[in-house]
């Protein structure tokens, strides 16, 4: 399938999850979150999550690196120019909404994109090659594209593996791993 069609497919499944649902497969995502090998990274990059969007619940997993000793950054998004610029949160860190409704640290510690060594990385779907679909904008792919080659990039979904996504372009980045609530995929 193309990704216009699997980000329309994903985005209605996501949308039809019940709250309930939503709640299991969290406690299911953070029993994952767990059991992941965080003993070569010192600085981790994590979306914080679109409540609006329905998507997975990362505080769980922000708070476990924190307790690791493991430096955590997040992105302010700069529509204009498609580029996100990284900063480290700590548990004193002030946040502010932006128009899209993601949250966005205030006053921190600016981290470049080299000094990351593993990115959580938000998707609709991804299929066994670790291709992605996300919201279509490229602030991902470009964002990435920038990281050291050893960097790590891992997906969270509240879905298992999905068909084969059509139509890639140059441009599109894989994962290495993808989190779900049932299974931790390698690619």
């Amino acid at each position: 399938m193309n990704k216009t069609a699997l980000r329309t497919l994903y985005r209605q499944k996501r949308n039809a999850l019940s709250s309930l649902q939503i709640e299991e497969l969290q406690k299911q995502m953070e029993q994952q979150f767990s059991v992941i090998d965080t003993s070569e990274i010192s600085v981790a990059h994590v979306f914080l999550p679109i409540q609006k969007y329905r998507e997975v619940n990362t505080w769980p997993l922000i708070k476990k690196l924190w307790s690791n000793q493991i430096i955590v950054a997040t992105s302010t998004t700069h529509f204009e120019s498609k580029s996100m610029r990284h900063w480290s949160i700590n548990s004193e860190t002030t946040y502010t909404t932006n128009s899209l409704g993601i949250l966005e640290p205030r006053r921190s510690q600016e981290v470049s994109s080299e000094d990351i060594d593993m990115v959580f990385v938000p998707l609709f779907c991804f299929d066994q090659n670790g291709h992605r679909v996300g919201y279509g904008q490229g602030f991902y792919d470009r964002f990435l594209d920038s990281c050291r080659d050893d960097c790590r990039f891992v997906g969270l979904s509240f879905f298992d593996l999905g068909p084969d996504i059509e139509g890639l372009s140059k441009h599109d980045i894989s994962l290495h791993q993808c989190i779900t609530p049932t299974k931790i995929y390698n690619f």
